[in-house]
C-alpha cells in the first residue's frame, strides 16, 4: 500500500482528471461498456481521495498540511466530481415540485431569511470561523507533540543515567572483590608469619636456658656415669 501523501494525493488527482477525459471521449462514441467501466474506477477512485482528505484533516501536523491546504483539495475534488455527474447524466435540472430534490441544508435562526449573496457570505465567514478553530487545534497538537518529545528526551537522559550508575556499580564491585582477596591473602600470609615467630622465639628462649645453665652451674656439679 503506497504511503499516503499529499504528492500521493495530487497524482490521484490527475488520475481522476485522466479518467474524466476518457469518459467525455467514450461517451461521444457510444462505447457504453468501455464508458461504465471508466466511470466506475473514476467513482472509485474518488471514494478514495475523500478518505484521504478525511485522514488529512484528522492530523494535518503529520501530513504538513494546514486547513487551508486541506480545504482546497475538498474543493478541487469536488469540482472533478461535478463534472463526472454531469458526463454520466447523474445531474439532471428538476422538472416539476415533486421531483424537486430535497435540500441537506437546514436553516438555522443566523441564516433564516438570507438571500443567495448573504448565504454565501455568512457561510464564508463559517468557514473562516471553522479555519481558526482547525488553526487552534493544530497550534494545540503541536504543543502537545513538542511536551511529548521533550519528555522523551528527559527519559532518554535518565536511562543514561541508570546505564552510567550501573556501570559504576559494576566497577566499584569488582574493585570490592579484589579488595577482599587481598585481604585474604594477607591474612594467610600474617598467620604463617607469627607462626614462624612464634618457633623463632621458642628456639631463642632454649639457647638462653642453655647459656644461663652452662654459665651458673658448677663445673664441679657431680654427674652420674
Amino acid at each position: 500500500m503506497a504511503k499516503l501523501t499529499a504528492e500521493a494525493w495530487e497524482e490521484k488527482y490527475n488520475q481522476l482528471i485522466a479518467y474524466k477525459d476518457q469518459m467525455g471521449e467514450l461517451k461521444r462514441t457510444n462505447a457504453k461498456l468501455k464508458f461504465d467501466a471508466a466511470s466506475g474506477r473514476a467513482d472509485a477512485l474518488y471514494k478514495e481521495m475523500k478518505r484521504d482528505i478525511s485522514t488529512f484533516r484528522s492530523n494535518m501536523t503529520m501530513y504538513r498540511l494546514t486547513s487551508t491546504q486541506v480545504t482546497g483539495m475538498t474543493k478541487k475534488l469536488e469540482d472533478v466530481r461535478r463534472t463526472i455527474l454531469h458526463i454520466t447524466g447523474t445531474t439532471t435540472k428538476p422538472t416539476g415540485p415533486a421531483r424537486q430534490r430535497k435540500s441537506t441544508y437546514e436553516e438555522t435562526e443566523q441564516s433564516r431569511g438570507m438571500d443567495n449573496a448573504s448565504m454565501l457570505s455568512y457561510q464564508q465567514d463559517e468557514l473562516k470561523g471553522l479555519d481558526t478553530h482547525l488553526d487552534a487545534l493544530h497550534d494545540t497538537v503541536r504543543t502537545i507533540r513538542m511536551t511529548s518529545e521533550d519528555i522523551g528526551d528527559e527519559l532518554d537522559r535518565g536511562d543514561d543515567i541508570i546505564d552510567e550508575t550501573s556501570s559504576l556499580m559494576t566497577k566499584q564491585t569488582g574493585k570490592l572483590g579484589k579488595a577482599t582477596k587481598r585481604i585474604k591473602k594477607t591474612r594467610r600470609i600474617t598467620k604463617g608469619g607469627l607462626s614462624l615467630i612464634c618457633l623463632n622465639a621458642c628456639v631463642f628462649l632454649l639457647l638462653i636456658i642453655i647459656f644461663l645453665s652452662a654459665l651458673f652451674i658448677p663445673s664441679g656439679w657431680p654427674v652420674n656415669h
